[in-house]
């Protein structure tokens, strides 16, 4: 597998620029090393294997993490991001970093250093950004999960434009490493080919990803955040959402597409949703 995917970036980066550093002996040597696990009946995980590609702003250690920019090092880093240290407890195998805008500020992928990353279907016309390079490289076939960001669509904008699958999970599902200058609206999420390999039926909508805790569920949803502001702000926005909610429930549907009996049943259903003392207001189609 890892040595097709080598293939697809031979034959294809030089026209679309999708990887813009690829570790090619690491990857065979990881790829033998899987392959002896899996004979041996001892696979780390249901990726061990599987080739993956990370965004150029998410350290893996041993490359370098360029931002797209000519301002950063071409130091290897020394660490992993935990996104990646978790596919590594699994056994995936990174291939290499993917190109991206610089600083990732836009929806376009370009960039002083790395030049222009085009669309696949249409090399006329962009992937979108900032994970222009990571959708480019999973419609070709050059690596089976990539790891992409996203803070205002990064993730979302280029699967929309090159017909991928894409996702941003929710805040704090998928740890985030170094902080990105947008705080807490940049996720770490994947692009893929489709919903089951982002998922690989775990039903988690990133399966690569360890699921948390009761406990540390429960504590995301009461609002733990890194700091006094954020937690402030995260339970006025609650309680702002709640009083709203429950406010201005509007049930709209035309009843003519209706079966005769779900107006009653939508209309049962919002009054539920409100607290008690409130009164919810059915809203007709003009």
């Amino acid at each position: 597998m890892v040595r097709a995917v080598l293939d697809q970036i031979d034959r294809h980066n030089s026209v679309v620029n999708a990887f813009c550093w690829v570790d090619r002996d690491a990857a065979l040597r990881g790829a033998s090393d899987s392959e002896a696990r899996w004979m041996a009946g001892a696979p780390r995980g249901l990726i061990d294997g599987v080739p993956v590609g990370v965004k150029d702003n998410v350290l893996v250690a041993g490359m370098p993490a360029r931002f797209g920019s000519k301002l950063t090092s071409d130091a290897p880093v020394a660490h992993d991001a935990p996104a990646v240290a978790r596919l590594h407890e699994q056994g995936a195998i990174i291939i290499g970093k993917t190109s991206m805008p610089e600083f990732g500020w836009k929806a376009v992928t370009d960039s002083p250093l790395t030049g222009v990353t085009r669309n696949p279907w249409d090399t006329r016309k962009t992937p979108g950004g900032s994970s222009g390079g990571a959708v480019a490289a999973v419609v070709l076939g050059m690596g089976n999960i990539h790891l992409g960001t996203d803070g205002g669509g990064s993730i979302r904008i280029p699967a929309a434009f090159a017909g991928s699958y894409g996702i941003k999970p929710t805040r704090a599902r998928v740890p985030a490493w170094p902080a990105s200058p947008l705080g807490t609206l940049a996720h770490v999420g994947c692009l893929t080919r489709s919903v089951a390999d982002a998922a690989h039926d775990r039903g988690d909508g990133v399966g690569f990803v360890r699921p948390v805790d009761a406990g540390d569920a429960q504590a995301d949803r009461a609002g733990r955040h890194g700091s006094p502001v954020e937690r402030g702000l995260h339970h006025l926005m609650q309680d702002l959402f709640d009083r709203q909610l429950a406010r201005r429930v509007q049930v709209r549907a035309r009843p003519a597409a209706l079966r005769q009996d779900e107006p009653a049943l939508v209309g049962e259903q919002a009054h539920r949703l409100c607290a008690p003392g409130v009164n919810a207001q059915d809203m007709h189609p003009s």
